[in-house]
Order: C-alpha cells, then sequence, then structure tokens
C-alpha cells in the first residue's frame, strides 16, 4: 500500500527538531562518515551480507576497500542505497539497504527474504542517540525514498529480544507497519509492502545483478559514481 506514516510522527524527535538534524543519501563525498566502531559495530568493515556463507571477512586484504567498492558499484546501478543521519556535522544514526539478491548470505537463512524486496541490514543509531525517536525518523524516511523509486516491497531481519542487532529491534519496524513474514524465534523476516504492482526498478536488472559479490567487475556501462 502506498506509504502514509501509519502510526508514527517522526518529526517527533525527543530533544531535536528536523531543522537540527539532516538526512543524507550515502555518497562519494560522504562516504568517510560511515561510523566505524563508535556504533558497536564496524560499519566501514563489514561484508557480512555482501559475501557468501562459508567466506570469511579476515581473508580480505582490504574489507574496508572491499566494501566501499561494492557500495559504490551497487549504488552506480540501483541509486543511493544508504541514509547518515546527521545531528551538526556528526552522524548519529546510519542504514544500508539493496535489493535483497545483491546479498548473498542472505539467502542462506531458512527465513530468506523475497527477490521483490529490498533489504535492509543495517539500521543503527549512536549509543548518545539511541530512544530518541531518530530511529523513527530515520526509517520512515527510507519508506518514503524507496516507495518514490517504485520499490515494491521492503524487508529486514530483526531481533525480537533487544536492540542488539544491525537492523534495530522488531519494535521499530512493527510500529511502521511491517508485518512478519516468516517467524524465527530470534531473527524473524519483517517486510512492508509498497505497491501491489511491480514497478520494474529490480525486475529489469541485468541478470548479471541478481548476486552482487564482493570486488565483483559489474557490467560495463554501468553508472559508478565516485
Amino acid at each position: 500500500m502506498p506509504w502514509n506514516g501509519m502510526t508514527a510522527e517522526p518529526s517527533r524527535v525527543t530533544g531535536k527538531t528536523e531543522s537540527q538534524l539532516r538526512i543524507e543519501n550515502i555518497s562519494g563525498s560522504n562516504y568517510q562518515h560511515m561510523p566505524s566502531t563508535d556504533f558497536g559495530f564496524d560499519c566501514k568493515s563489514c561484508l557480512f551480507w555482501e559475501m557468501e556463507w562459508g567466506q570469511s571477512v579476515g581473508k580480505v586484504p582490504e574489507p574496508q576497500t572491499a566494501k566501499r567498492q561494492w557500495f559504490t558499484n551497487a549504488s552506480g546501478f540501483y541509486g543511493p542505497l544508504g541514509k547518515l543521519v546527521y545531528d551538526g556535522d556528526t552522524v548519529v544514526a546510519w542504514a544500508q539497504y539493496a535489493p535483497a539478491t545483491c546479498f548473498p548470505r542472505a539467502g542462506g537463512y531458512h527465513t530468506r527474504p523475497s527477490s521483490d524486496a529490498f533489504l535492509i541490514t543495517c539500521l543503527a543509531v549512536a549509543p548518545s542517540h539511541r530512544h530518541t525517536g531518530i530511529a523513527t525518523l530515520l526509517l520512515s524516511t527510507i519508506i518514503r525514498d524507496l516507495e518514490e523509486r517504485g520499490v515494491t516491497a521492503i524487508e529486514t531481519f530483526a531481533k525480537k529480544n533487544g536492540s542488539d542487532n544491525p537492523s534495530g529491534p522488531v519494535g521499530l519496524y512493527l510500529k511502521l507497519g511491517f508485518k512478519v513474514k516468516a517467524d524465527d524465534p530470534q531473527l524473524p523476516l519483517l517486510r512492508f509492502d509498497i505497491h501491489p504492482l511491480p514497478r520494474k526498478i529490480i525486475q529489469n536488472s541485468p541478470a548479471e545483478f541478481s548476486n552482487v559479490r564482493v570486488a565483483r567487475d559489474f557490467p560495463q556501462g554501468s553508472r559508478v559514481v565516485h
């Protein structure tokens, strides 16, 4: 269904106003602002979702370089695939998402995501800014953005008991209209349907993109963001 904000009011951020916060798409000009270890996860080096089951990040010589190459090339084809939330000059939240088929490891879960959906793999808020409404603001912005781009559905693996999960807790998503698509004691797959009919953003992609791999060459002629 078309996004209508559901029951949430994302403009209400505790102690902040929307004018004090800004949300930017991750691009070549701000990629360096992606969080490293200050969010509890080494986001710049994390290749968990981008690699196959059985592959070890420890065997990647320069994981930060590989991560940036994946982000740059995939964004060059699909458009922006992440957002940064700034409080002044400081990044206080971030998110990463892409067509589910771009994340090989996701297919190894018994609750594997759907091929028609964008998968949110990371949505994290800095410890100093948690429980302020920023996560709701960020998720609401992602939904609106992907709707405008013609995406049919959004999915994510969210944690039931706690928030120590890169994509956040189940409650965050349920209050914005996500539904449990495939249940699991720890990490159920949640889904938000945006449009009843496909808008072809994923379906018309070249076959080579069905599984994007780390450090893999992309088709000739694909646009790359520098």
